[in-house]
């Protein structure tokens, strides 16, 4: 958004992007864990 100094996602955008938010260590990690999907070159 113009002149927004900061943007918000929910939780539920986020585990679309196989992101997992866990509200109790306020951590963001990925939902499958360290393991590589692919690689982009």
């Amino acid at each position: 958004m113009p002149g927004a100094e900061e943007v918000l996602l929910g939780a539920i955008p986020l585990e679309d992007l196989d992101l997992i938010v866990d509200p109790v260590r306020q951590e963001l990690t990925g939902a499958h864990g360290e393991e590589a999907l692919f690689m982009l070159k």
